[in-house]
This record gives structure tokens, C-alpha cells and sequence, in this order.
């Protein structure tokens, strides 16, 4: 995780196992973190929306596809082989 600002509910440092360090460009790094969220949500930014999703080698801008200001849920799903085959209907 990088951020450049340690705003409120930004940690201001590492968890057992991780790394936590200011770079030489001052943003604030931790690494090494192993933790699972089954979901999560983000808000897609009114003023600078630049938020990507990376998956494997592609890169989505999240501004492509939602509205700035838009609160979006992400989460982790299993598909069965057959949802696979057939096609997944993803509500966007």
C-alpha cells in the first residue's frame, strides 16, 4: 500500500510481518501485508478519480466505467465452471 498523506483512518504504521517505510519521494509504504476482505467499498473521487484496478496484466480505470462520487462494493466471488461456460452477468 503507498499514500501520500496520513489523513485520518490512514495507518501510520505496519502490522506484525509487514514493512512500513517513508520513501525518498516522501510517500508513506507498507508492505509484506496479508490480509483478506471478503468485500469492501470505494468511493470513486469527485476531484481526482484516478482509482485503477489491476488484474494480472490489465488495468482498469474505474472512471471508465463509474461516475465520479459513485460508491461502488467489490468483492471476491467463486464461479462454477458451468457460470464460466455460460457467462457471467456482472451488475455494474
Amino acid at each position: 500500500m503507498v499514500y501520500e498523506d496520513t489523513s485520518i483512518g490512514m495507518p501510520s504504521k505496519g502490522d506484525e510481518g509487514t514493512s512500513f517505510r517513508i520513501t525518498e519521494e516522501g510517500k508513506y509504504e507498507i508492505s509484506n501485508m496479508n490480509r483478506f476482505f471478503s468485500s469492501f467499498h470505494l468511493r470513486i473521487g469527485q476531484v481526482k478519480a484516478n482509482h485503477l484496478l489491476h488484474i494480472k496484466e490489465e488495468t482498469i480505470p474505474f472512471r471508465e466505467i463509474y461516475h465520479e462520487g459513485t460508491l461502488v462494493e467489490i468483492k471476491v466471488d467463486t464461479l462454477s465452471l458451468w457460470q464460466l461456460w455460460r457467462g457471467v452477468d456482472f451488475h455494474v
